[in-house]
């Protein structure tokens, strides 16, 4: 896939020793059509067919993680609330044909059918941040609401079962 986290090496003429300053690389991983993306500004990706026509701008609500520039991360829970991913269509692809057999023994049963799945091609602009000043994963009402998915409910009929049970 590639690593996140790049780095730009520079030679100091004196020394000849060599430098490296490291920056981060936004991204995000969006859920379309059943399927998770991880995708950045510039990328094109291939998703299922979306109903939007070509040099339209689609956007991508389900994000599932972000990735800004600065090394702050959201983490959603499901999704992350105030961000979305925007696109344009390039255009409408066919995928690769594939056959499918069906065979029943004894009763020369056989049947070959094809299939095409369509496609949307759409490169993506930007990954939108609405939020005024977004909370990184660690802090913030992420950690509460993570902190409340994780606990398991309190089983309050227990007693009146047993009571039940015991008459």
């Amino acid at each position: 896939m590639g690593c996140t986290r790049m780095k730009k090496i520079r030679v100091n003429p004196t020394t000849r020793r060599f430098h490296s300053q490291s920056f981060f690389m936004s991204y995000a991983i969006i859920q379309t059509g059943g399927k998770q993306y991880k995708v950045s500004e510039g990328d094109t990706i291939t998703v299922e067919s979306i109903a939007e026509r070509p040099n339209e701008t689609v956007q991508f609500d389900n994000v599932l993680l972000c990735v800004m520039e600065d090394g702050k991360v959201l983490v959603g829970l499901p999704t992350v609330k105030h961000t979305a991913v925007i696109g344009k269509v390039v255009n409408h692809i066919h995928g690769q044909k594939i056959r499918v057999a069906v065979f029943h023994a004894k009763v020369r049963h056989r049947k070959v059918r094809g299939h095409r799945q369509r496609l949307t091609a759409v490169r993506i602009e930007k990954i939108v941040t609405t939020a005024s000043n977004p909370a990184p994963s660690g802090a913030g009402s992420n950690t509460a609401a993570a902190k409340d998915a994780v606990r398991k409910p309190v089983r309050a009929k227990s007693k009146q079962k047993k009571a039940m049970v015991a008459k």
